[in-house]
This record gives C-alpha cells, sequence and structure tokens, in this order.
C-alpha cells in the first residue's frame, strides 16, 4: 500500500490536533480538582478556627465558673464567629457536593450522591432539580475557562504542538525519497 506525503502531513495533523485536544481537556479537569481541593482547604481550616474558639470559650467558661461570674454575654462574639463559619462551611461543601454532582438531604443535611432518590441516613425523599442546560454548560465551560488560564498557559500547549509537529517534520524529511516504499 503507498501512501503520499499529503497522507502523512494529514495524519500528523490529525495527531497533533488529538494531543491539543487531549491537553486541553486535562487543563480543564485539573482545574476542576485544583478548586475541589482550594474548597476543602477552606472548609478545613474553618474547622479548625472553630476547634479552637470552642476550646477557648470552655477555658473561658472554666475560669468564669471558678471565679463565680459565669456570663453568658462574655461568649456571644466568640459564638457568633462560629456559627459564620459553619455557614461558610456549608456553603463550602454544597460547592464542593455541586461540582461531584451531589446534593444535601433537606431533612438532615447529609450528602445524597448523585442518582440517590432518597437519602441513606435519614429515608427522606430527595428533591431532585435539574438545572437548564444552556446554564449549566455555559457555567462549566467558564469555570473550564478559568481553570485553563491558571494551570495551562496557552503558551506551553503551543510549544507541545510546535514540538510534536517538528518531530513529525523531521521524520517526514527522514522518509524523503522513499515515497514509494510506504
Amino acid at each position: 500500500m503507498k501512501f503520499s506525503w499529503d497522507d502523512v502531513e494529514q495524519l500528523g495533523k490529525r495527531v497533533a490536533d488529538t494531543l491539543y485536544d487531549a491537553a486541553d481537556t486535562v487543563g480543564k479537569k485539573t482545574g476542576e480538582v485544583v478548586e475541589t481541593q482550594k474548597l476543602k482547604n477552606q472548609i478545613y481550616t474553618m474547622r479548625r478556627e472553630n476547634a479552637k474558639d470552642w476550646l477557648e470559650m470552655g477555658r473561658s467558661l472554666y475560669e468564669a465558673y471558678k471565679n463565680g461570674k459565669a456570663h453568658s454575654e462574655d461568649f456571644h462574639e466568640i459564638c457568633e464567629k462560629i456559627r459564620e463559619r459553619e455557614e461558610e462551611i456549608l456553603a463550602c461543601e454544597k460547592k464542593v457536593s455541586e461540582m461531584k454532582g451531589e446534593t444535601r438531604c433537606a431533612n438532615c443535611h447529609e450528602t445524597v450522591q448523585k442518582g440517590m432518590n432518597f437519602c441513606p441516613f435519614c429515608g427522606t425523599k430527595v428533591d431532585i432539580f435539574e438545572e437548564e442546560d444552556d446554564v449549566s454548560e455555559e457555567a462549566i465551560a467558564e469555570e473550564a475557562a478559568a481553570a485553563e488560564e491558571e494551570i495551562f498557559e496557552e503558551e506551553n500547549l503551543e510549544e507541545i504542538r510546535a514540538a510534536y509537529e517538528q518531530s513529525l517534520a523531521n521524520a517526514v524529511s527522514s522518509l524523503e525519497g522513499k515515497e514509494g516504499d510506504l
């Protein structure tokens, strides 16, 4: 079977395009992983801060108790900080769940995996809502574009493509004069 230079060139371009698309997909997925990890780190940090405040509140309450001066007003500021962080934690956990396609049970607030009709923790029927495809595709496209900019700069992809095309050109030039042998 004989191949022309055009056939070899077409094959090379298809392979280069495939590599470019694969690098693009990897960039998008990497962006999703990075965003999820950032949210998980925020959740961990806020929980750690809450634990510190609970410890401080316990110490203060005990000291006030020992001195006979225990007042609930003393703990209002600490409790308010804890409440605010708990709200932030729920918001971050919701974002992580949405990224994974999960939802939260309206009754017990536990995470329910995608595709489940009932909460495995309390048995409550899960209300499954579907977003409009246009909105979700647009949001996904925006997030992917932002992640791609952070992780893979276009220069790097162009360098990969250029290196591959140079490699292909070298291979083609080594085949010069052997056109009939292909």
